[in-house]
């Protein structure tokens, strides 16, 4: 075979790849709203007659609307308030849990539980973006699912939708509400954590009634922090400033927990 027809061959080959590259992010694209679409319906379908009537297209439309098109170092709270406003629900009180650099063991404490605790991601708009990365792009229709954290923004689309729906889901909890804090660092409350700066300062003192702290430790190693150290501290103060009962306990297993 002569050059120019290996350089014809490879010039085709590499046309093909890109096509197929190209349709290969699209439909990762379309698999995020797909996979959106999806878990929206089940939720929907799972009992709850207050979700039952939600339009979930309406949904996804509006989740994918607050980040397509634009810069995904630019997205606001106010991109995604359609979507929060199409989602909201009542929680269930005494039930709700929180976490912070736990969210594994949280996880798994609600399978012992028998799932009679009530996490974000059993929230519609918790379950439809849990463990889901996502951003857009400055004037296409694209959604990139692959590579968004190279951006380098300070606060990604998916950052600022977390703080979004936590902010909901804190300023709704009610009764008692637990969370589980790590002792293995060395802030077990971090100020700036979603927990420390978005969730704790909008707890209602109308609906909270307490809030039971637990610092769990890896057993065996040294604890970094604990009940007595200065971050619960301030977690303590920021709690009871704002009327809420506050209690701390230091475990070592999960199995420590009573709720």
């Amino acid at each position: 075979m002569g050059i120019k027809a290996l350089a014809l061959c490879f010039g085709f080959v590499l046309i093909c790849v890109g096509i197929g590259i190209g349709l290969w992010f699209h439909l990762k694209g379309k698999d995020f709203s797909q996979v959106i679409l999806q878990r929206c319906k089940s939720y929907n379908a799972s009992g709850n007659p207050e979700l039952r009537d939600r339009d979930c297209q309406q949904i996804v439309e509006a989740f994918t609307k607050a980040f397509v098109s634009k810069d995904p170092c630019k997205i606001t709270w106010e991109d995604y308030a359609p979507l929060l406003q199409l989602t909201k629900q009542a929680l269930p009180c005494d039930k709700i849990f929180l976490w912070s650099k736990t969210k594994g063991l949280v996880e798994e404490l609600q399978q012992k539980q028998k799932n009679d605790l009530f996490l974000m991601r059993d929230t519609l708009i918790g379950h439809m973006a849990d463990n889901l990365k996502w951003c857009g792009k400055e004037g296409s229709s694209e959604i990139n699912t692959e590579s968004c954290q190279k951006n380098n923004c300070e606060e990604s689309p998916v950052d600022v939708f977390w703080k979004v729906a936590s902010k909901w889901f804190a300023e709704n909890v009610c009764g008692v509400v637990g969370v589980l804090l790590s002792g293995s660092v060395s802030q077990a409350f971090n100020r700036n954590s979603i927990f420390g700066s978005v969730e704790v300062p909008n707890l209602k003192r109308a609906l909270v009634t307490k809030l039971q702290t637990w610092v769990i430790h890896n057993k065996g190693g040294d604890a970094s922090d604990s009940c007595s150290g200065s971050s619960i501290s301030e977690l303590e103060k920021i709690v009871r400033e704002r009327g809420i009962v506050f209690t701390c306990k230091d475990i070592q297993s999960l199995d420590q927990i009573d709720t």
